[in-house]
């Protein structure tokens, strides 16, 4: 953890921890509601297949628990952003890959937890391309809002995605922007 004092100052390393599993890395972090923090990203395990990854620490830094998710067992998942959501428990969104090592098939992943981590649901949005998951926000009429990228076809660059769900992430509406074949846009 980094606090600044003042607004010049340099920040000062309040402490510095190692967490969480072996081969694993973090995306995201967001505070939890006992002052502790929760990270999301993924683990990569022996066969070099991907979990997303949700690790909760107390507040200095230490694993309290830690959780791994796959939409599938022949499919790889990694976690991009992680926020608390109204009812106290998690929503992660991220990207689940299917096909083989060689020619991967990206789709939006979206994971909703209980305040433990605990898996209350989780979808895959499929999409005609490669679909990536950015973020994701509890709006205040409920139900999930998810940023993201896509690419359709073979042109290597991005354009915008939006996916809106209801409370239990059953899609209600994807809408693609932006041109596919223009510049990369990774923040919506």
């Amino acid at each position: 953890m980094i606090r600044r004092s003042g607004l010049r100052a340099e920040p000062e390393v309040v402490w510095s921890r190692t967490a969480g599993p072996e081969h694993a890395a973090a995306e995201s972090v967001t505070s939890a509601p006992d002052g502790g923090f929760v990270a999301t990203g993924r683990v990569t395990d022996a066969d070099g297949w991907q979990k997303l990854l949700l690790l909760k620490t107390d507040a200095e830094g230490k694993e309290v628990w830690s959780r791994y998710y796959a939409y599938a067992a022949s499919l790889s998942a990694s976690g991009k952003k992680v926020h608390r959501t109204q009812d106290g428990g998690f929503v992660i969104v991220g990207t689940v890959r299917s096909g083989d090592h060689g020619k991967p098939n990206d789709d939006v992943y979206l994971v909703k937890t209980d305040a433990r981590g605990e898996l209350e649901w989780e979808r895959r949005f499929v999409g005609g391309g490669e679909e990536l998951g950015q973020d994701v926000t509890e709006p205040p009429d409920g139900g999930y809002l998810i940023a993201g990228t896509y690419v359709n076809g073979s042109i290597p660059a991005r354009a915008g995605l939006l996916i809106r769900t209801d409370s239990a992430g059953n899609e209600r509406w994807t809408k693609r922007f932006g041109d596919p074949g223009g510049p990369i846009r990774d923040q919506l």
